[in-house]
């Protein structure tokens, strides 16, 4: 949004959900991937193993670093841009793994939005363009010292 625009960014964001629509399908996945919050989505892999969550994950994350996006213009914005390289910071979390059972539907579904998305910034905030899962540390790609200062920026 800051280098190309709002109307860039609805763009590549609606190309990335069409993206990870094709990758559900082509993994023969009957779950779905909508968009949650601004520049977010959502995956549901109903009766999936948490390293499968992972698998699926990393594949999404490579695959948007492959693509490029705006390659001839779209609906939103119609200008082609031919936008390479773009990276995601991807949380996973596991209903198996990280809900009890004596959560009611309501309060383990807004858990897992919670534990995804901490999970996500902790992806962010230690080096990006990576996965990481909830409750598990991901090895930092800078000192702590840095990261610290980085943060107060």
């Amino acid at each position: 949004n800051d280098t190309h625009g709002h109307l860039a960014g609805s763009q590549t964001l609606r190309e990335v959900g069409e993206l990870l629509s094709r990758e559900l399908k082509a993994e023969k996945l009957s779950n779905f991937a909508a968009r949650y919050g601004g520049d977010e989505f959502v995956i549901a892999l109903a009766g999936k193993s948490l390293s499968a969550g992972v698998h699926l994950a990393e594949k999404l994350r490579t695959a948007i670093s492959a693509t490029v996006f705006c390659p001839g213009g779209g609906s939103i914005l119609p200008d082609a841009l031919g936008l390479k390289g773009l990276t995601c910071s991807v949380g996973v979390a596991s209903l198996k793994q990280h809900i009890s059972n004596d959560m009611g539907p309501e309060q383990a579904k807004s858990t897992l939005l919670r534990l995804a998305d901490s999970a996500m910034y902790v992806a962010k905030e230690t080096g990006r363009n990576q996965t990481a899962v909830a409750g598990k540390p991901v090895p930092r790609s800078a000192p702590a010292a840095s990261v610290a200062r980085r943060r107060r920026a």
